[in-house]
């Protein structure tokens, strides 16, 4: 893949953009309606290509992003690589600087970003001009171990899902919430009572060609069973896609749950 990036940037430098005015930025609402793709993620390297006039330097840029989550858009998945493309503009003439827009807010490697991306031509170009945006300390802080943070496993599971479950004695929703390596999940019947709650923590982990969710140190804080606490772990299959976390248990060499699949829809607060 390395060896094919001086060819995207060459290509990016052929594109010639001339913007008499600097472009208005996009409200949070725009952003979210104007991308036909967002995703959050690490730059893992940033390549540039400058060219310089006597009034003006361009660069062309791409953003090479490991993706974590994908928020909109199809055909992305995480721990995908996107390559984003943006640029800026420069005056480097005599005097004061014509009208002009300075194009894109950069980014640098390392940095944890939402990138809102507008799909032409097979290609994906950063909305112009804060299409980049930094993702908050307190929601890039995942309490998460190294491996969890390469491959952004983490950080995909992370928030509030949810599911609805019928049986005769009734509907049910179950609501999770994943913070850090530590769960809630709440049991309530139609009528928002809570009927079982519990806490717990979690690891990651991958086996062969699968994701493995253990969780374990639960302690029940509301219903009949409020104040057990159960350590021995539990593990199942599960994947995260978008916004939907599928759960498959009975799967694992020596599980002796019965077989089965749930599928949670996350909680978009």
């Amino acid at each position: 893949m390395a060896k094919a990036i001086p060819f995207i940037v060459a290509a990016v430098a052929l594109i010639h953009v001339t913007v008499q005015a600097e472009v208005p930025q996009f409200s949070p609402e725009e952003l979210a309606s104007e991308s036909s793709h967002i995703v959050t993620g690490t730059v893992s390297a940033v390549y540039s290509m400058t060219e310089k006039s006597k009034k003006w330097e361009d660069i062309r840029s791409v953003a090479e992003i490991q993706v974590a989550r994908v928020e909109k858009g199809e055909g992305i998945r995480q721990g995908d690589v996107v390559y984003a493309h943006y640029w800026n503009k420069k005056w480097i003439g005599e005097g004061d600087a014509e009208p002009h827009s300075g194009g894109h807010g950069g980014v640098s490697k390392g940095d944890r970003i939402r990138a809102h991306l507008k799909r032409k031509g097979g290609a994906f170009h950063v909305l112009l001009p804060n299409g980049f945006i930094a993702v908050k300390p307190a929601e890039a802080k995942l309490d998460s171990n190294d491996r969890d943070k390469a491959d952004g496993a983490l950080a995909a599971v992370q928030g509030t899902w949810e599911r609805t479950v019928e049986s005769d004695r009734g509907t049910f929703r179950i609501v999770k919430e994943h913070r850090g390596h530590k769960t809630t999940v709440t049991v309530m019947d139609t009528d928002g009572r809570v009927l079982e709650a519990k806490q717990s923590e979690f690891r990651l982990e991958a086996t062969g060609s699968v994701r493995v969710f253990t969780f374990f140190n639960n302690l029940f804080t509301a219903g009949p069973n409020k104040g057990r606490r159960e350590e021995a772990p539990n593990s199942y299959i599960y994947r995260v896609a978008g916004d939907t976390f599928v759960e498959v248990r009975g799967m694992l060499l020596g599980d002796d749950d019965r077989l089965s699949a749930f599928t949670w829809k996350r909680v978009n607060q």
